[in-house]
């Protein structure tokens, strides 16, 4: 019914299912009301592609996202391919790649989004960024091949990943600092060019039951003595400068219970 994707969102009514046929579309989606947009055909297949702003903003308070791909080329200025700023939108077996910051970004208290089966990707900076007290969840995501982290996790965010990947990311597979959180429960971090997971500057992540496994130096990370964290029931095996990197003064601030090492 319509040429363009905005063009359906701002004629549809909130709680309208918007369904669109595969393409590359360039254009900046804003998706400011209730609204399902639910990309037809194989994964990936219906991409929206941009080169300066957002490739989509959101700040809706519900929403549905499903099986589409968001990239934001090289380009000027501090834009991603997804901005969540407000409510709980949920974004299903999504991609999203930034080749100038970092894919995804989450910001703001009550900001609590989902991500099903999504992945970030292949960004300049990471994979995905959680900021000021934000608490999105995310399961069975893959955070891989971004330049700096899979996701970083910044003043007081505290999202929660279950059976998520952080995989081959040119630093860390979790970076968490300035008093950020995150619960991690069953999650791999593996291959990272640094560690798996570092924390600083009262950054205090919260691992159970995950694998932190072949990473080129330590799998978890103190950067500074307010560095620390709850580690319980984790497997540590073949990173490359040992299990565990505690700078003096950390030691207190990471809890550790029940984990093995090989």
């Amino acid at each position: 019914d319509h040429s363009t994707i905005s063009a359906a969102i701002k004629a549809a009514k909130p709680g309208a299912r918007i369904l669109i046929r595969p393409g590359t579309y360039t254009e900046n989606l804003v998706l400011d009301k209730p609204l399902e947009l639910i990309g037809e055909g194989e994964r990936d297949e219906v991409l929206v592609a941009v080169t300066s702003g957002d490739a989509l903003r959101v700040s809706a308070s519900l929403g549905l996202v499903r099986n589409m791909r968001f990239l934001r080329g090289q380009g000027k200025g501090n834009d991603v391919a997804a901005w969540v700023t407000a409510g709980r939108c949920v974004f299903e077996d999504c991609s999203f790649t930034c080749r100038s910051l970092s894919a995804v970004v989450v910001k703001g208290a009550g900001t609590a989004p989902g991500f099903d089966r999504c992945r970030f990707e292949g960004s300049a900076q990471g994979g995905a960024s959680v900021l000021d007290h934000a608490t999105p969840r995310f399961e069975e995501c893959r955070f891989s091949d971004n330049d700096l982290h899979g996701i970083g996790i910044v003043e007081k965010a505290d999202p929660e990943l279950r059976r998520c990947v952080m995989r081959q990311n040119t630093q860390v597979g979790a970076f968490v600092y300035k008093d950020g959180r995150g619960r991690f429960t069953d999650c791999d971090f593996a291959q990272n060019g640094f560690d798996g997971v570092a924390t600083e500057e009262g950054g205090a992540p919260h691992l159970k039951n995950c694998r932190l496994i072949d990473n080129q130096q330590w799998g978890f990370s103190t950067e500074d003595k307010d560095g620390g964290g709850t580690v319980e029931d984790c497997l540590f095996r073949g990173n490359a400068r040992g299990a565990w990197n505690l700078t003096e003064g950390s030691e207190g601030r990471v809890v550790r219970r029940d984990n093995r090492e090989e």
